[in-house]
């Protein structure tokens, strides 16, 4: 995806590029949603005011605790009309001592491990240990994965751990590949599930109804990574599993707090697309997108890299520091570019000026944005130098500045992954961490096992059967080259 060269504001036009030269389709933004009225919050008091029965008034707005949305279901001289028929002697509870469930995600980070049955790839295998570090090192939410085919008490586990460890949770499902070519399907599995092959949202709501709110489920990763293209019409295709998921919750659980990522690779120039429009799901008396309390907005960046998403922006001037080992090039008359911003600031900053266009032209200001991945390539000479320092400090600012959550991708995954900043034989690294958590790295931490991944522990996987065929030991070898020593022997022997 790329743009033309005419864009040159977040939100003009967008446009599919050929590689060739030329813009292959141009589309209009969908038309914009008139922006709601914002219900007033209540001032800080310590006090509740007595309301409708036993209810509790909060500043203008009276609601019922029995479903406790903001809904203005309060009228002078009736009380509350609709939500406390089935109980009439509710309590109310004022805004400012519910839960912020969206608060521990300002400081968060990835756990990208295996499990037995799904996420097999160059990761460790889940422990509980692996959870215990992300809370030494002050790390107040996590982040993991759901690929659709996982086992539920496999994920359950890790909730289940990362509660214990004080952990606020968001579950990511992974979508599949066959979703994006056959819509109607996705939409009934990622609702539903199918048998004898994975859970949708709704089964997993039921069950895990009874956790906390620190429980965040987000609704579908990257769904460019599964096939979407990112085109008005595969954009539009994958918010319509996003609201089939969001749905499917509600109906089970009108509380559990969710995100919901934006269409592509969740890129921040795809919001326009997290509004009512597309997101049409109804619950309660009258709940929707745009009344929903325990609903936010999530997307991912890595910046700067190339080709940059920058309009214009010469490729020369172009740096691949976030998805490879460029340099930032500092100084230097060819850094400038515009607005006072250096060329590597640029494409960060407009990650920014999306959210706040987006914020703009919803109404939806008070809703939480998260950046549920974002990070770079770490090496050593890297963790070392001054870029990584420079860009740690001006992109953390702007999370910040603008009220937006940020979890690192990735925190806990293996010793040999370039995004990971913990290796379990030295520790968290000592420039980054401090900057997300505020916290040295502990000098001590919990044994984690180097064992890469559920393959190895699968007796139907390639792996396993190419050990027992008499003619697999040219193959093994090379199986065996592409590990580290240590994790290849701990995996076959």
């Amino acid at each position: 995806m790329a743009f033309c060269a005419r864009k040159t504001q977040p939100w003009p036009d967008l446009c599919s590029w050929s590689g060739c030269g030329a813009c292959t389709e141009c589309f209009p933004r969908p038309p914009p949603l008139p922006p709601a009225s914002p219900l007033p919050l209540p001032p800080p008091t310590p006090a509740l005011t007595a309301g409708c029965g036993n209810s509790i008034s909060s500043g203008a707005t009276l609601y019922c605790a029995d479903d406790p949305h903001l809904f203005n279901d309060f009228e002078p001289g009736k009380g509350c009309v609709e939500l406390c028929e089935q109980t009439p002697a509710c309590m109310f509870v004022s805004l400012w001592n519910v839960f912020d469930w969206s608060a521990p995600l300002k400081n968060g980070i990835n756990l990208d491990v295996a499990t037995p049955s799904s996420g097999v790839w160059f990761k460790w295998q889940y422990d509980k240990s692996q959870m215990q570090a992300i809370a030494e090192a002050g790390f107040e939410s996590v982040r993991i994965f759901m690929p659709f085919s996982s086992k539920m008490e496999e994920k359950q586990k890790q909730i289940e751990d990362a509660l214990d460890a004080g952990l606020s949770i968001v579950v990511c499902m992974w979508g599949e590949w066959g979703w994006s070519w056959n819509v109607t399907k996705g939409v009934c599995e990622i609702s539903n599930g199918r048998r004898n092959r994975g859970e949708g949202w709704g089964a997993l709501a039921r069950a895990w109804k009874g956790f906390s709110k620190r429980l965040v489920f987000e609704v579908l990763n990257e769904p460019k990574g599964i096939g979407f293209p990112t085109t008005n019409t595969g954009n539009a295709n994958a918010m319509r599993l996003c609201n089939a998921a969001v749905q499917a919750i509600r109906s089970a659980d009108p509380d559990r707090p969710i995100l919901v990522g934006s269409p592509g690779l969740n890129d921040a120039e795809f919001l326009e697309y997290v509004t009512a429009q597309f997101l049409p799901y109804t619950f309660g008396s009258g709940g929707s997108f745009y009344n929903d309390p325990n609903v936010g907005v999530a997307f991912h960046f890595y910046e700067p890299r190339h080709p940059s998403i920058v309009p214009g922006l010469p490729t020369a001037q172009q740096t691949t520091f976030a998805m490879w080992d460029g340099d930032l090039v500092l100084d230097g008359p060819e850094t400038e570019w515009r607005d006072g911003l250096k060329v590597w600031q640029a494409p960060i900053k407009l990650q920014f000026d999306f959210v706040d266009a987006w914020r703009k032209r919803s109404g939806h200001g008070d809703i939480p944005v998260v950046t549920t991945e974002w990070g770079c390539w770490m090496f050593e000479s890297r963790s070392k130098g001054g870029d990584l320092r420079v860009w740690l400090n001006y992109t953390h600012g702007l999370f910040a500045k603008h009220d937006v959550g940020q979890m690192w991708y990735v925190g806990v995954m293996s010793n040999q992954y370039a995004y990971t900043i913990f290796d379990s034989e030295t520790g968290w690294d000592a420039t980054v961490l401090p900057k997300l958590t505020g916290k040295q790295p502990p000098t001590s931490w919990p044994h984690i096992n180097q064992v890469l991944n559920g393959e190895f522990l699968s007796h139907s996987s390639d792996v396993t059967k190419d050990l027992h065929s008499p003619t697999s030991s040219p193959h093994i070898s090379r199986r065996l080259s592409a590990f580290p020593l240590n994790a290849a022997l701990g995996a076959y022997y």
